[in-house]
């Protein structure tokens, strides 16, 4: 007995870690089996935190005479949000599902053209097989995965309703509830979520006036260029800058394709190009200088972020990995647990502009 304690004693570091690792992998195989209930619920969490001063501003409006009536307003105002972007996703994508056949049928000619100009110069290089067919299938198989990711978030939509309209309903007694606990305890539970739900929706702000003029730039930048989808491409831009990295390399690869198909690779370089360029600007001032009193995050964490919730709830996971990375950022300021862990996730843009 004593040499196994000695041996413990001795690991006991390695023993934390190994418990840490299975705890997580524990937690992401519950999480993910039971998605269709944890799923909604960390949304609507999320939810309550950015919508429970928009009541309170309603409240204040109607100095709680009409607090229903506040509530009303509050969900219809969460039922446009995302009446918008599930709007915005549908259309972008039905609008290039319409294109595909014919996207395919250029892919072909291409494909000839290019094995005829390589006979015609005596290169040994000849590319076999049909790759219009081959573009077509995976695209309308990513499409085929975002309609049935979109039917499955609205099928849920319901029961985020719910939950939505059950938290609104008891925010005045969990607010009581942290005023007595902060009193009793000396630490500020009230103020503390009040700073934390306001620097998540002022990021959140932020980044939507943002995108709004990223989207709006790329717009114009393909329409000078004449790029077929335009204004598509430019909603897909608003909603996919939601999705940071991940994003940007998806819409400048369709619009380089588009134009590829469309003109040719002078064309789809400018595009490219362009692109390059608007997001380069975004990323290392725009952003840094609006998202600089805010919170920062560093992109590797979103982007392990956004891969894992994706992976773990599709595109609930998706919606939510920003807002939640961002969340527990703001957390880390005034939990000292996640200030530790995610301090070297944090970027310093403090100083920018």
């Amino acid at each position: 007995m004593g040499g196994i304690r000695e041996y413990l004693l001795r690991n006991i570091t390695a023993i934390k870690w190994l418990v840490a690792v299975v705890a997580v992998v524990a937690a992401g195989f519950a999480l993910k089996v039971g998605q269709v209930f944890f799923a909604p619920l960390v949304f609507t969490a999320l939810a309550v935190m950015l919508v429970a001063p928009l009541q309170q501003r309603f409240d204040a409006l109607f100095k709680g005479r009409f607090s229903a009536l506040s509530l009303v307003l509050t969900l219809l105002a969460i039922l446009v949000v995302l009446g918008i972007f599930i709007g915005g996703i549908w259309f972008s994508a039905n609008s290039i599902a319409h294109r595909v056949p014919a996207y395919a049928m250029k892919s072909r000619e291409l494909w000839l053209q290019f094995n005829a100009w390589a006979a015609s110069h005596r290169l040994p290089v000849t590319l076999t097989g049909d790759l219009g067919g081959r573009l077509e299938q995976i695209a309308l198989h990513s499409l085929t995965m975002i309609f049935t990711s979109l039917s499955t978030f609205v099928s849920r939509l319901g029961l985020i309703l719910i939950l939505l309209l059950l938290s609104l309903l008891q925010v005045r007694y969990w607010q009581a509830k942290l005023r007595t606990s902060s009193r009793a305890t000396g630490l500020n539970y009230a103020g503390i979520l009040t700073v934390f739900s306001q620097k998540l929706g002022h990021f959140l702000f932020i980044q939507t006036m943002i995108n709004l003029v990223a989207g709006a730039v790329i717009t114009a930048w393909l329409l000078v260029l004449g790029v077929d989808l335009a204004p598509v491409l430019g909603i897909s831009a608003f909603l996919l800058e939601y999705v940071p990295i991940i994003g940007s390399l998806i819409v400048s690869f369709l619009a380089a394709m588009v134009a590829l198909l469309q003109y040719g690779p002078i064309r789809a370089a400018a595009v490219l190009a362009g692109l390059i360029i608007i997001y380069q600007v975004n990323g290392n001032f725009i952003t840094p200088r609006f998202q600089g009193k805010s919170v920062s995050v560093s992109p590797v964490l979103l982007i392990l972020s956004i891969v894992f919730w994706s992976w773990l709830w599709g595109i609930t996971g998706t919606l939510i990995a920003l807002p939640l990375t961002v969340a527990l950022v703001a957390a880390s300021d005034t939990v000292p647990f996640l200030g530790s862990l995610f301090s070297i996730f944090r970027t310093n843009t403090k100083g920018a502009g």
